[in-house]
């Protein structure tokens, strides 16, 4: 070695035996330390520094990972409690608390935390309310087909014939089948009421379609045997008969003379 030339150190002896093995040391362990191996070091050191300092969240565990794993991870993101989801509300809406508290709880068990979940609300909300605002409008237009449907089918009448009609069904309609009268569409709704009021024509006495009396209980063997007769036909037992329908409504109406008698 030259006079006057001090052989430096290796970088290894200033390195703690125990972290020889790793990686990002591996390079210098066997180099002289000097000004410029000195600054190489502290330039990663700080890069590192400034990776630590970040707002990030790391960690991200393998697909195969323990669900403790995941557990831990999510609880870096996920709130602390149900109630600090924020949930929008429209002005002057009164949404059901119940409804608002499955969906934070469903935020909750699904590791959402409070940013996903504002964005989440935002867009669900509005295609929430254009949904409903649709849906409103198909139903107005439904109202206002039927009644140009009907007032076509049954002209100046229509409201008493609808008023009539409705009698007969809140009159002879089973509970269990009430509420299915709400799901029929115009055209069925309008076959119905043509055929009911076509029976009403058919089987009552025209003052009794005026409101103004009906058979009187003179009728009322008559009614029971024709009620006889139609309950003793095929198409009445057999509810899969073609006329079942039919004739259950012929069945109901004569029946109906005795309620007006």
């Amino acid at each position: 070695m030259p006079e006057g030339v001090i052989d430096a150190p290796l970088a290894k002896t200033f390195i703690p035996a125990d972290l020889h093995d790793r990686a990002y040391l591996k390079p210098w362990l066997d180099k002289p330390w000097s000004p410029e191996l000195a600054a190489e070091v502290f330039k990663k050191l700080d890069g590192a520094e400034t990776l630590i300092g970040k707002k990030t969240v790391g960690g991200l565990p393998a697909a195969d990972a323990k669900p403790e794993e995941f557990d831990k991870f999510y609880a870096q993101l996920r709130p602390e409690k149900v109630d600090d989801y924020e949930i929008p509300v429209k002005e002057g809406a009164k949404p059901d608390p119940e409804f608002l508290k499955m969906v934070r709880e469903s935020f909750m068990a699904g590791d959402i935390s409070k940013r996903q979940a504002s964005k989440f609300m935002a867009k669900f909300s509005a295609d929430l309310e254009a949904r409903s605002a649709a849906q409103a409008a198909a139903q107005k237009k439904a109202d206002e087909d039927f009644v140009a449907l009907t007032n076509k089918t049954f002209g100046a009448d229509n409201a008493k014939v609808l008023a009539r009609v409705r009698k007969e069904l809140d009159e002879n309609m089973t509970p269990e089948l009430r509420p299915l009268i709400s799901k029929l569409d115009n055209g069925h709704l309008t076959i119905m009421a043509v055929a009911i009021e076509g029976i009403l024509k058919k089987y009552t006495k025209e003052d009794s379609l005026n409101g103004n009396g009906g058979g009187g209980a003179a009728d009322e063997p008559n009614v029971r045997e024709e009620g006889r007769r139609l309950q003793a036909l095929p198409a009445f037992k057999d509810q899969f008969h073609p006329d079942h329908a039919k004739t259950v409504e012929l069945v109901n109406a004569n029946y109906a003379k005795l309620k007006k008698a």
